[in-house]
């Protein structure tokens, strides 16, 4: 059981009106769901036949089982009618974690006879992974954090990636996960970070040569790519099965979407994902086929977005080619996935003489983020925003790239070093108990508007981002096991 859990397995309940899933909607890898109606529909209540000893239970969490867009808040009241506080879910996606802190002084009857979730603010059901899902995640299923977990934040962090409990839906997300995973196995190689890794690829890609995904929808799509994000998916997938049939589908869809100027979209807009879920997979595909040609294209993903992604000095989240308009202006997470995009495919294709421009790319964006980098060494949601709020996530990308950039002598190392270093410093205070990560953006789906504001979220994504981080910052020590 990962540490800072208690009792998430067969002692956890679930009592609730029972309500049917949403039509044409799945939850990952065929996982059980219970609903919290909506408003004036009921109730669903969260037991535990063997509850834990009063004042060791600090937090109740849940974990959304299907997508949600919309705003809900869910009320939590002892049976006793004892009101405990309230969720506050914004555009969650499927498995997102949510955490809800717990007085003191709750005693253990509270929980044998239950926990009640309602309904306060939302027009649909709000499907969360049932307790069942304990038996192969258990901090995916409701849980409770202990307030007595260990406090060595590193330790429980390097648990977590570890534990299944770091899983996502098919796509970027959890591209960002085994991407993580395959730096820590690099570093540790002793913890087993590749069996967890292929246990990941494992439950979308069969053994009987199926895909089985959804789309960030939650609507199912097996045997078919969805879109340009989740291709990041065939970089991990190409390191640890290189014959794998689904890499040949992937190069195919490539060169299906890929217009006239060798450019992949996102359907009307180039966006900076792109240089990550893209870029970066072609690359190594290209290298482990020597493939002249995929080569190019990887870096024709690159050049295309250095063209139009950098304007006035700023780079851009998206350029929109028929009308011109660009959005989202030095958002941290685009920077990210640009700058470590660049970098890996960098990695990747070392030796050849096109990467002079993305090395001086490399360069013009390494001044950019120093200049905008908090005291704190973490970067504001939008970086040159000198009033917004952190987000962990894309400041983990960000110091991933400087570190990795600065390890190869592309920028220089000193000063890369030093930002990144301080950047993991900073994140370690925005790590829970149980190691996960919070402080995070929300995945990008109510627009600009809830990118500024101050709310955030736990992600195994920002984990996933923050593992490439460290594991470069402990190659570059050559103390791989320090946690300093």
């Amino acid at each position: 059981m990962p540490s800072g859990l208690i009792h998430p397995t067969a002692s956890t309940l679930a009592q609730g009106p029972a309500l049917p899933a949403p039509a044409g909607k799945r939850a990952p890898f065929g996982w059980p769901v219970a609903a919290v109606p909506t408003l004036g529909g009921g109730s669903l209540t969260l037991s535990w036949v063997k509850p834990p000893a009063t004042a060791t239970a600090s937090a109740l969490r849940i974990t959304t089982g299907i997508d949600d867009r919309e705003c809900k808040r869910i009320a939590v009241r002892t049976t006793e009618g004892r009101v405990l506080g309230e969720f506050d879910l914004r555009f969650a996606h499927a498995l997102e974690t949510f955490s809800l802190p717990l007085p003191a002084d709750l005693p253990s009857a509270s929980f044998t006879s239950g926990l009640v979730l309602e309904m306060t603010t939302g027009t649909s059901p709000l499907w969360l992974l049932a307790p069942a899902v304990a038996a192969e995640a258990p901090g995916m299923a409701p849980h409770l954090l202990d307030a007595a977990a260990p406090i060595d934040p590193v330790e429980a962090f390097l648990n977590h990636l570890h534990s299944p409990d770091c899983q996502h839906t098919w796509g970027w997300m959890e591209g960002c996960v085994l991407d993580g995973l395959e730096r820590l196995h690099a570093v540790y190689p002793e913890r087993g970070y590749d069996t967890v890794r292929r246990a990941h690829l494992a439950r979308f890609f069969t053994a009987d040569g199926r895909l089985l995904s959804e789309t960030p929808r939650s609507q199912p799509h097996d045997d078919a790519i969805d879109n340009i994000e989740s291709t990041v998916m065939f970089a991990a997938l190409a390191s640890a099965d290189p014959r794998q049939p689904w890499l040949d589908r992937a190069v195919a869809y490539w060169r299906h979407e890929a217009g006239a100027d060798g450019a992949v979209l996102d359907g009307a807009m180039l966006s900076a994902e792109g240089s990550y879920t893209i870029g970066w997979p072609m690359a190594r595909l290209a290298t482990l086929r020597n493939d002249a040609a995929l080569a190019t294209a990887a870096l024709r993903q690159l050049e295309i977005r250095r063209e139009q992604l950098w304007h006035e000095d700023n780079f851009w989240l998206r350029w929109y080619p028929a009308n011109h308009d660009r959005t989202f202006r030095n958002w941290a997470r685009g920077l990210a996935w640009h700058f470590l995009g660049s970098v890996r495919t960098a990695q990747e294709l070392a030796g050849d003489p096109r990467l002079d421009a993305v090395i001086a790319d490399l360069r013009r964006l390494t001044e950019l983020v120093l200049r905008h980098q908090r005291a704190d060494g973490l970067w504001n949601c939008f970086i040159d925003d000198p009033q917004g709020t952190p987000d962990t996530s894309g400041s983990a990308g960000i110091g991933a790239a400087l570190a990795l950039a600065g390890a190869h002598g592309w920028i220089e190392a000193k000063s890369a070093r030093t930002a990144a270093s301080r950047t993991w410093r900073g994140l370690l205070p925005h790590l829970t108990a149980d190691g996960r990560l919070g402080g995070v953006s929300q995945s990008n789906r109510g627009g600009e508007e809830l990118q500024r504001s101050t709310y955030r979220v736990l992600s195994a994504m920002g984990a996933g981002l923050a593992a490439q981080l460290h594991a470069t910052l402990q190659m570059t020590d050559g103390h791989p096991r320090s946690h300093a």
